[in-house]
């Protein structure tokens, strides 16, 4: 009826705007994120006595060679939780379309509204792949460093007291390599793929109900 299309046309820029702050706060998020990881970088950490202390004993490398090493870490566990923050845009987004499927009532679905909620979907995915890139030039800078003092330590002597040995420069060069947390997770491992797909799967279950509903299932 009429009370129901006001309602429809009116809650529909309410709910872009509500969508639109979600995404912004996860762009807020998100660069905050991706200044702290470049500046992590370039500065060096300070990182506490008692850090260092349980990160040599759990490594049996010296602590000259571990600041990159606990950077990385620190890195993984804080863009674990902001790559999650990435689900609620995509949330929003499918129950916009949800909410607009002809199961409900005969709705339609304006081009500015699909156009916004592109725009809002590309921004989300835009921020996830700057703090990837953010965190795998970290993970090179890291690596870079090994590199080279495992060039430096395979040609000098017998590594004396307190100096990491070659082979033990090399497994830290594997774990380095190997870290898949976080931003440092392949793309299929991330949140990033399981949240693009929640539109679709919105889009073709509400289709697959309006199918039911036609064949009186």
């Amino acid at each position: 009826g009429d009370l129901s299309l006001a309602v429809h046309d009116g809650l529909r820029i309410p709910s872009l705007v509500a969508m639109y702050f979600l995404v912004f706060f996860v762009v807020d998020a998100t660069a905050f994120c991706v200044g702290f990881v470049r500046g992590l970088r370039e500065q060096a950490a300070n990182w506490p006595e008692a850090t260092l202390d349980l990160f040599e004993a759990q490594t049996g490398i010296p602590r000259a060679h571990l600041d990159n090493w606990v950077d990385l870490q620190f890195i993984a566990l804080r863009t674990r939780s902001v790559t999650h923050l990435i689900y609620y845009p995509f949330i929003v987004i499918s129950l916009l379309l949800l909410s607009r499927s002809a199961v409900f009532d005969r709705w339609t679905m304006p081009v500015s509204t699909i156009v916004l909620s592109v725009g809002g979907a590309v921004v989300a995915l835009g921020c996830a792949l700057a703090l990837r890139l953010a965190a795998e030039a970290s993970r090179r800078h890291a690596l870079d460093l090994v590199k080279d003092a495992l060039m430096r330590a395979n040609a000098k002597a017998p590594a004396a007291p307190g100096e990491a040995t070659p082979r033990q420069l090399e497994l830290l060069q594997s774990r380095i390599e190997s870290l898949r947390m976080g931003a440092f997770a392949p793309f299929w491992q991330q949140p990033l793929d399981k949240a693009v797909l929640l539109p679709f799967a919105t889009l073709g279950g509400s289709t697959l109900l309006d199918y039911l509903a036609l064949a009186n299932i």
